[in-house]
């Protein structure tokens, strides 16, 4: 990410140091924390992460030319050729000297940050398209994709590293974005890859089991989710899903003014379901009804959080809602395959015990009674194990069939994960349960065993085109393979 030069005094500057060793009146090309990125002039970054130590590769980076050293610890036998810079925190400090290093891009934007356990990818999407129908130019980053304007590039993480993402935002900037819409992970939070960006919003949709293989506990889990307010200065605004059955948690020693959405409660915004169905919906906000073909109480309340965001910032509701039934959920979001055979198949990014939960009750809520649900789903290796039984028992509970399968099993045996998901399963031995390894057999299992009408939901990894096997990403693609074998 090669830039302008910069002086380093300039890309010091907030960093809260500890001792510096060398000439500090340096001029900087680049700044990395992957030794194999570093180059002539260039400031490295060492952290050390949960696998791999930056230390023990600072003199790699040097090695390619850099010429600064940013470091919890400067090494007894230092280079002095080489300008060390002892900080107190080392992740921190990236996230300052990547926004010194980008001139501090983020307070020249309007940053919207969207955290919590499921939709954020979904309501980023829709905050970016309802802004550039309404006129704006604006980014977007998020697990799918990341945007600036209509210039999208893939992505790889919920939330990019701090680096990327004033890196983006500095583009952004450059290409004259009034607003960036960006996903707030929980790993992001507690490795400090938001640190020292400038929030004008901050939003909370909800909070259920996931990630607790990192976090270890759901309670530090939750601290990491209520730590993004923190960061937002108290000038600024949050906004609150009041419905969330932590609702009281989250708002606790909150610092910043908020204000609260619902469908159950009395709210600052409140939505008003009037009709739901597979076709389309009808949704009351401020008195106004309006159409939607998104699916499911869990998009009802994506719609109100983008709503409030558009109201901070827009005002005028009749001009926000006039877009509305035009917003369309990101792919791999309850996305429908079109099928000849009469049989309704989605895919669904649901990879929690309460997305599945909600996914399969959204399903409840619209079909007959001689609609069958054929579920497919698996879970992640080397992740959170204890959700797998979790997500086993919310399969048995609602869905009519249930074929279990590979997710994304990495390192781990999928006939191991397979065997913890199955317990559950009040009945493993049951006619109406299957499992299957292969991930492409269980669709073809759960296609052949649909009748008409029926409604097959594959569960798990939504708009992911690959399988990761033993470090290796395989092309695997849910939709375009359900699309294969129901044309």
């Amino acid at each position: 990410m090669v830039f302008n030069v910069k002086k380093l005094k300039e890309i010091l500057n907030k960093v809260e140091l500890v001792n510096t060793e060398g000439n500090l009146n340096l001029n900087v090309l680049k700044v990395c924390f992957n030794s194999k990125e570093a180059i002539k002039d260039s400031l490295f970054v060492a952290i050390k992460g949960l696998d791999l130590d930056g230390n023990k590769f600072i003199d790699s980076a040097i090695n390619k030319g850099a010429k600064v050293i940013v470091t919890e610890h400067i090494p007894n036998n230092f280079n002095k050729k080489i300008t060390y810079v002892q900080v107190k925190d080392s992740r921190k400090s990236l996230s300052v000297i990547s926004s010194n290093f980008y001139d501090n891009p983020s307070s020249k934007i309007k940053l919207i940050g969207v955290t919590g356990t499921n939709g954020k990818t979904t309501v980023v999407s829709l905050l970016f398209q309802l802004f550039q129908l309404m006129g704006y130019k604006c980014g977007m980053l998020s697990t799918i994709e990341n945007k600036i304007n209509n210039y999208s590039e893939q992505s790889t993480l919920t939330t990019l590293d701090a680096l990327s993402i004033n890196h983006f935002l500095h583009k952004m900037v450059q290409e004259k974005c009034e607003y960036c819409f960006m996903e707030v992970s929980s790993h992001s939070l507690s490795q400090d890859r938001v640190y020292f960006l400038d929030f004008n919003v901050a939003m909370f949709l909800n909070i259920s089991h996931d990630h607790l293989d990192y976090h270890k506990n759901f309670n530090n889990y939750l601290l990491a989710k209520k730590s993004f307010f923190d960061l937002i200065s108290t000038e600024n605004t949050a906004f609150i899903n009041k419905d969330d059955d932590h609702f009281f948690d989250i708002i606790d020693k909150i610092k910043l003014k908020y204000y609260t959405f619902s469908f159950e409660n009395d709210s600052d915004f409140k939505g008003k379901v009037i009709r739901r169905g597979l076709d389309y919906s009808l949704l009351n906000f401020s008195s106004i009804v309006f159409k939607t073909s998104l699916l499911g109480d869990f998009n009802f309340y994506n719609l109100l959080s983008v709503f409030c965001v558009a109201k901070y910032f827009v005002k005028d509701i009749q001009e926000i809602l006039k877009y509305f039934e035009f917003l369309e959920a990101p792919k791999g979001r309850m996305q429908r395959v079109k099928s000849k055979k009469d049989i309704i198949a989605l895919v669904d990014y649901a990879h929690t015990p309460d997305a599945l939960e909600k996914v399969l009750l959204t399903i409840k809520s619209f079909k007959k009674p001689t609609q069958s649900i054929i579920t497919v789903f698996g879970c992640g290796g080397d992740r959170d194990k204890s959700k797998r039984f979790l997500m086993g028992k919310v399969a048995d509970k609602l869905s009519d069939t249930t074929v279990v399968t590979s997710d994304n099993p990495r390192t781990e045996n999928p006939s191991s994960i397979i065997e913890d998901i199955k317990l559950g399963f009040q009945n493993s031995n049951k006619s109406s349960l299957f499992f299957i390894n292969d991930r492409l057999l269980a669709i073809e299992r759960a296609c052949q065993l649909a009748k008409k009408d029926d409604i097959i939901l594959i569960a798990g990894k939504g708009h992911e085109k690959y399988q990761e096997i033993n470090g290796v990403r395989h092309s695997f693609d849910d939709v375009k393979i359900i699309e294969k074998i129901l044309k």
